[in-house]
């Protein structure tokens, strides 16, 4: 979480964004904070409930967030599991949102772990927003919402973040899964043909919208997972999205809702030019 976005650190664009998002919540919501690898390097052990599930406190809720340092390991699978755990997921409906910027660290298979906790609980979902992960590393946090009938949300900015934090804590609030059915809409977007590579493009869309979908950019013909940069699309109609790095032909995409198969309604291309 060290690891910079437009010269600021991770870390600090999350305290932030979960600050202003608990700051709006209403004060009936129910809300736990669980952190791993903030006080000791190299121990995958170090998990700690900073805050239980209760109604929320906002002040507290914040203060506990800033507090947060980045050290150590990225023990998901076990952090999956007490939280779990401390939920009573065998017991009653759980639900967890996990937001990490990693993958696991200590040799465990969250994917599993997640399709066990499915198996054994009364109604475990664990809703994930994998946090400025290249493309491959994404598709291996997916699997874990995918295991519990949770959304996955890709996040690569402190924009995209809020708007994923947004969603996933509104699935989560939501007291029954919405039935997957076929999604056959279709999206137009407009984006310029060219643009100057590493600067960032305004795209707009015309779809019925649905929570969840987003627009992102990848290079021309990459796989539908292989994307780079998303603007979610919740109660908008245009955004700005950051092109990409290098010089190439490149596609904007529109994706639909997790909830739905991962494939684009509609690609733009877009051409970038050094």
């Amino acid at each position: 979480m060290w690891g910079q976005i437009k010269g600021k650190a991770k870390i600090e664009i999350a305290r932030e964004v979960v600050g202003n998002l608990v700051k709006t919540l209403p004060e009936e919501t129910e809300l736990g904070l669980m952190a791993y690898g903030h006080r000791r390097k190299g121990d995958c052990e170090d998990i700690e409930l900073l805050i239980p599930v209760g109604k929320v406190d906002r002040s507290a809720f914040v203060a506990a967030v800033e507090e947060i340092i980045p050290k150590g390991m990225t023990p998901i699978t076990a952090s999956l599991e007490l939280a779990a755990e401390g939920l009573g997921y065998k017991e009653q409906k759980a639900t967890v949102i996990l937001v990490s910027d990693g993958l696991e660290t200590c040799d465990a298979d969250p994917c599993a772990a997640a399709k066990k906790l499915e198996e054994l609980g009364v109604d475990f979902t664990a809703h994930v927003i994998a946090f400025d992960l290249k493309p491959e590393e994404t598709e291996k946090l997916r699997c874990i919402a995918d295991s519990t009938g949770g959304k996955f949300f890709p996040a690569s900015d402190a924009a995209s973040l809020k708007d994923a934090l947004d969603l996933a804590v509104g699935a989560a609030a939501m007291t029954e899964q919405a039935v997957k059915e076929e999604d056959t809409r279709t999206a137009k977007l407009t984006a310029p043909e060219t643009a100057v590579a590493g600067t960032e493009i305004d795209v707009s869309w015309e779809i019925e919208q649905a929570d969840g979908d987003y627009v992102t950019i990848a290079v021309a013909g990459a796989k539908p997972f292989e994307n780079f940069g998303y603007a979610y699309t919740k109660d908008k109609a245009t955004a700005k999205l950051a092109t990409l790095i290098s010089a190439c032909d490149a596609e904007v995409r529109y994706r639909r809702c997790a909830t739905f198969p991962a494939s684009p309604a509609r690609s733009s291309p877009a051409r970038r030019s050094p």
